[in-house]
């Protein structure tokens, strides 16, 4: 026999966001991300619904082709009125027993679906600091090459942060620039001299080039 889940359908799988406009009327979308949770649970369990909707053949045909519309008909197995035996049911409106009859007056008086619960709101400023934060952890990543949570590793094993010596780095880079220039003009005058070398020898080759042709011409002429 099939493991069986029940679900209730309105506020379960239809989001009701616009409450009961008739057995046969359902106006609303699926609540987000109960597809993906049918998929998965039809996986390895019979899926049924329940509802008051079925007391009649429309509003049974209503909800098969709301099923139908919106993709969900191949995650479920029975449409029924009557709840029939599972393993557990899934309820928008069901307080579960703890076994302490004596809390369940509270209860009911406090109850509340959830899509009725207030929603939280992150308190004033509370957004804005999350930010600054994220930009500061972003800042500390470029500066010193470590996530927040390396720094606090190195932190706790004995290391310590030091402020640049950024007087330091513009001597070397000075004494760097001057000893390139020193170098930089040594090469250059070795350049010139190179080239006026290269210029005399230039030289001399066209003069016994010169020479050479004068001897070839005076045996061709004897």
């Amino acid at each position: 026999m099939a493991r069986t889940v029940v679900f209730d359908f309105d506020g379960v799988i239809h989001s009701y966001s616009s409450g009961w406009k008739g057995a046969d009327c359902i106006p609303d979308p699926p609540v987000p991300g109960i597809e993906k949770a049918l998929a998965k649970l039809h996986q390895e369990y019979e899926i049924a619904i329940v509802s008051s909707r079925c007391s009649t053949q429309a509003g049974v045909d209503a909800i098969n082709h709301w099923l139908y519309k919106n993709g969900l008909a191949q995650y479920v197995d029975k449409v029924c009125k009557e709840k029939p035996p599972a393993i557990v049911y899934i309820d928008d409106r069901a307080i579960c027993f703890d076994g302490h009859p004596e809390t369940l007056l509270k209860k009911i008086q406090n109850f509340q679906p959830w899509y009725k619960k207030p929603t939280l709101t992150p308190p004033n400023g509370c957004v804005s600091r999350l930010r600054e934060l994220d930009e500061l952890y972003t800042k500390l990543h470029a500066v010193t090459g470590f996530t927040v949570e390396q720094l606090l590793e190195m932190f706790a094993a004995g290391y310590t942060l030091e402020k640049h010596d950024y007087s330091k780095s513009f001597e070397e880079m000075a004494s760097l620039l001057e000893y390139e220039k020193e170098h930089a003009n040594a090469y250059y005058e070795e350049c010139g001299q190179w080239e006026a070398e290269n210029t005399q020898l230039k030289e001399k080759l066209e003069a016994l080039k010169q020479d050479r042709d004068f001897a070839d011409e005076y045996e061709l002429s004897e």
